[in-house]
């Protein structure tokens, strides 16, 4: 039997659905580790679309698996949301893809033998920590295993590349969900010969560009998260790394609310008006 999960999506039993993710009733992953007692509360804790920016899988000392919350709010900001678990019989499916030990994917169409409506997936995973099933350690809160400042994604997020154009391009998507890693991604960049490395008039204007891709309505659907919440949290991410510069702060705060702005975003501003003279403005 497999467990199919969808966002924002309601289904009923019998339907004829296409699937992008699901995940199998044996282990979380090949290990010793303690499977959740019940397939529905593994499926929920699946649910959770791993961006190891925002969120991290971990394992205690005691086997029990976790999550770890990168970002302030992330858990409950982005999955604040309802989803569905479809459970399909395995034989059904010729075409079957397996992305890990515990993750399947199929373009085919299937009918659910049985669907469980969840209303919202953060409230279940927050049942399942209360129920000692898992552990969901709350920003700032740390497991012994990662470090406070969260420096080890800049390891986490290099694995494997090789071409230091790659991996600039690497830190600078970690520098815009993290813009206060600035310091230890630049000693980065310097100890192991990576190239130039960034400065904070290149971190404010990599948080425009992103602002203006938000605009232009190119975001939705972005890593399965709703666009407004991720940028949310970009900004509150921003503001927490300029705090002791006010000027830059201001900037910040300025740009945002233009984005959001629906009239703002409609006319397409946020890039006709020079960066300088909004900076020169706003030292005024």
């Amino acid at each position: 039997m497999i467990l199919f999960i969808f966002f924002d999506i309601i289904n009923t039993v019998g339907e004829i659905m296409k699937k992008l993710y699901c995940t199998n009733d044996l282990k979380l992953k090949s290990g010793q580790r303690k499977i959740l007692s019940d397939l529905y509360e593994l499926a929920v804790f699946h649910l959770v679309r791993y961006d190891k920016l925002l969120l991290t899988e971990c394992i205690s000392l005691d086997d029990k698996v976790g999550l770890v919350e990168r970002v302030s709010l992330a858990l409950e900001k982005i999955y604040s949301m309802p989803a569905n678990i479809c459970e399909v019989n395995i034989e059904n499916i010729k075409d079957l893809k397996q992305i890990t030990n515990h993750k399947y994917c199929t373009n085919e169409e299937l009918i659910a033998d049985k669907v469980y409506r969840i209303e919202n997936v953060y409230e279940e995973l927050k049942k399942l920590k209360d129920n000692n099933n898992i552990n969901i350690y709350n920003y700032p809160e740390r497991p012994l295993n990662i470090p406070k400042d969260d420096s080890d994604l800049i390891d986490s997020v290099l694995n494997n590349t090789k071409l230091n154009s790659t991996k600039r391009k690497k830190l600078s998507d970690l520098l815009l969900m993290h813009p206060n890693l600035i310091y230890e991604v630049n000693y980065k960049i310097i100890n192991d010969e990576i190239g130039n490395i960034f400065t904070h008039e290149e971190l404010i204007n990599n948080y425009e560009k992103y602002l203006k891709q938000y605009s232009e309505n190119e975001l939705d659907g972005l890593n399965y998260f709703n666009a407004k919440d991720y940028l949310d949290l970009v900004y509150y991410q921003y503001c927490n790394a300029f705090m002791d510069r006010p000027k830059k702060l201001k900037l910040i705060d300025l740009d945002y609310k233009q984005a959001i702005d629906s009239e703002w975003s409609k006319k397409r501003l946020i890039h006709r008006i020079n960066y300088k003279e909004r900076q020169k403005s706003v030292e005024e």
